[in-house]
């Protein structure tokens, strides 16, 4: 009698919990999809070779090769001229998380957005922050909250 009470208990339970389980699922892969649409923004406004030419050019003075003549970006090269600058951020060489929060948490990486403006060695130090730059901000905030993300600008 008690092993059947709670075995109706437990079956209760679990029927319960099921409606909450794909709620959360639902809004797991939700989330997943709306960073996923942030990533590919950043992928179609930020560009790598623009970083690497204007750390090449102007932070190193062009004493380290970091783009080759196919315009190809040396990492390596990349992580020696970002440490000479004092940098304490360095651009990974794969497309991971990571990447992303640097591209648009940092000054550093300003340059990159395509909306940056042209690039000046005079002014090593500052950015603004671009129009580009802030939707992906904005776009990050709203996705790790679960908000809806309209689309880009």
């Amino acid at each position: 009698m008690i092993m059947r009470a709670l075995l109706r208990n437990f079956a209760i339970a679990i029927l319960l919990s099921l409606p909450i389980t794909g709620l959360v699922s639902y809004h797991c892969a939700k989330d997943k999809q709306d960073m996923a649409k942030c990533e590919r923004f950043v992928d179609e406004h930020w560009i790598p070779s623009r970083y690497a030419q204007w750390v090449q050019d102007c932070v190193v003075e062009r004493t380290i090769t970091i783009i080759d003549s196919n315009g190809v970006i040396n990492y390596d090269s990349l992580l020696v001229a970002e440490t000479q600058g004092g940098f304490y951020h360095h651009l990974p060489s794969s497309k991971n998380s990571e990447y992303y929060v640097l591209v648009s948490k940092y000054d550093q990486f300003c340059i990159g957005w395509d909306d940056a403006g042209a690039i000046d060695c005079d002014d090593t130090t500052s950015c603004e922050i671009t129009p580009n730059r802030m939707w992906y901000l904005d776009c990050r905030e709203k996705a790790a909250k679960g908000k809806i993300i309209a689309n880009t600008p």
